[in-house]
């Protein structure tokens, strides 16, 4: 999927065992793969259609992160980012 180049490109370019872990222990990578798996473009409306649990919050901040979704004001549309989000720390900045 085109659309997600830009989350592969920070994958391979971060830490192999932030990677590994994250993709051994997330939902969020679930929730990616059966997102990815519909051909459909991932958007913002879309991630509002899920669970908000941690997980898709920090699937949103990655997507945001990396240029996949452009940034927005989580606060306008009905769910917080918070401080309770992992960081993103481990993936290189652009």
């Amino acid at each position: 999927m085109p659309h997600l180049a830009p989350l592969a490109d920070k994958l391979t370019a971060a830490e192999p065992w932030a990677v590994r872990n994250w993709l051994a222990t997330s939902k969020g990578v679930q929730v990616l793969a059966r997102l990815a798996s519909q051909k459909a473009e991932i958007t913002h409306e879309v991630l509002d259609g899920l669970e908000q649990d941690g997980s898709t919050r920090y699937l949103r901040e990655l997507l945001v992160t990396t240029g996949v979704l452009p940034r927005r004001d989580e606060n306008l549309h009905g769910s917080s980012s918070g401080s309770t989000l992992p960081s993103t720390a481990c993936l290189p900045r652009s």
